[in-house]
């Protein structure tokens, strides 16, 4: 039954997606927030669930009832229809016949301007991550990689700020394709080829997989973005050899927490075990709904604005979606701020059904759906450059991330993120004399 699911669903969402291609340009297509959540859609609960059944690979537990498997997959998959259903609904026709085009705005941009301030901005995340980088030289690697994340506790804004090196990287890379100034060319794709090998380094060596996920998904979105025309074999090979360096780094950095962890002498992992432990989310629901528990009722998600607030000042805010599932599979696991505590990714359908149960899977599905259709309306509807590469970010960050992710991480990290983008804007506006 499940294979049958499988295939079923595989061939159903491929023919969507290559009728809706056919049908749009490839900066349409590549916009459209339901084009991008729906590829991790697939992965994460159409093909992962998938394999981790066939291979009988689980995290928590020996294994499944079967009818509760495919009851998990089918009403994932309902929550997905009503989360599109509520985009289609939302604004309905408002985003027909719009011309997408910002190249008159250019005009209007001082790229010198934009280029010095950028670079400033990535060196002050660059010094944060400097000091990441001392703090963490001063440890043993072992003891680092088994407390991640009570080494960040308590360190605030200073975890945060470092991701401006990556959302500078992309600036610059903007900034390269649009301007017509060889000189600016020329010191933008210096500037991003330097940052870009920065935030891989650096995120490399923190071993945060999550924050190179985002920015080297975000380089590749955007990257098609700017294609001109339809996709060509030479485009699909630079997007082939791109994600196999992509995973080759993946599983670099996944199997040096795996060794330096506490898990020794195993063997390699496999390209499918890399995809599993960072996709592998659908089986947090199958064990939600193997296993009775009470309701969050919206906690997780007033802990991503609390995230704001410092736990020494409200110390018993709640958790996010990762603590608290931890929690919930492991009593008593995780306890903010304590030595070797390890987490949980949840992801946007897993995370609704902790807090709201059945009936909140669906109707926030179908709200979520409305929201990413407004932010898609102000998109199409910006004819800024800064403007509109702000709420570009945003809405992969909602749509792709948020759907792997968890809502505190990428609620806050976003906020964050979005700084850079607010403080050019205002720059570029100012009247210097």
């Amino acid at each position: 039954m499940i294979q049958i699911y499988f295939i079923l669903f595989t061939v159903i969402y491929l023919l969507c997606l290559v009728h809706y291609y056919k049908r749009v340009n490839t900066r349409e297509f590549v916009l459209n927030p339901i084009v991008i959540l729906s590829v991790f859609f697939y992965i994460i609960h159409v093909w992962m669930p998938y394999y981790q059944w066939e291979n009988n690979w689980w995290r928590y537990t020996n294994g499944y009832d079967e009818s509760i498997y495919i009851f998990s997959l089918i009403s994932i998959g309902v929550a997905f229809l009503f989360l599109i259903a509520g985009f289609k609904v939302f604004g309905y026709g408002k985003d027909k016949n719009i011309k997408i085009d910002i190249s008159d705005s250019y005009k209007e941009i001082k790229f010198q301007r934009i280029t010095i301030v950028t670079f400033i901005l990535f060196l002050i995340g660059a010094y944060f991550g400097y000091q990441d980088f001392v703090a963490i030289g001063a440890l043993d690697l072992d003891y680092f990689i088994r407390n991640r994340i009570a080494f960040s506790y308590g360190r605030g804004f200073a975890t945060l700020i470092v991701h401006w090196m990556y959302i500078c990287c992309i600036l610059f890379f903007v900034v390269f394709k649009i301007s017509t100034n060889p000189k600016i060319k020329r010191i933008n794709l210096m500037l991003f080829v330097l940052s870009l090998g920065s935030s891989v380094v650096f995120f490399s060596t923190n071993q945060n997989r999550n924050s190179l996920f985002i920015f080297l998904i975000t380089i590749i979105i955007m990257s098609a973005f700017f294609m001109r025309g339809r996709l060509k074999l030479k485009n699909i090979f630079m997007y082939v050899l791109v994600g196999t360096l992509f995973f080759a780094l993946f599983h670099q950095v996944g199997q040096t927490r795996r060794t330096l962890g506490g898990v020794r002498d195993v063997e390699q992992l496999t390209i499918f075990d890399l995809l599993n432990n960072s996709f592998g989310n659908h089986e947090n629901a199958v064990w939600l709904m193997s296993n009775e528990q009470e309701l969050l009722y919206g906690k997780t998600y007033v802990a991503g604005i609390a995230n704001f607030i410092p736990r020494r000042i409200w110390s018993d805010k709640p958790l996010g979606a990762g603590p608290a599932l931890k929690n919930m599979i492991h009593p008593g696991s995780y306890v903010a701020g304590e030595a070797g505590v390890t987490s949980l990714t949840t992801g946007l359908f897993t995370e609704l059904y902790m807090n709201f149960g059945w009936i909140g899977l669906f109707v926030f599905s179908f709200l979520y759906g409305m929201l990413l259709k407004k932010m898609y309306l102000i998109l199409i509807s910006t004819h800024t450059f800064l403007k509109f590469f702000f709420w570009f970010f945003i809405l992969i960050s909602f749509s792709a991330f948020m759907l792997y992710g968890e809502f505190l991480g990428i609620f806050t990290r976003t906020i964050f993120s979005a700084i850079p983008f607010l403080i050019l804007s205002f720059v570029n506006r100012l009247e210097i004399r």
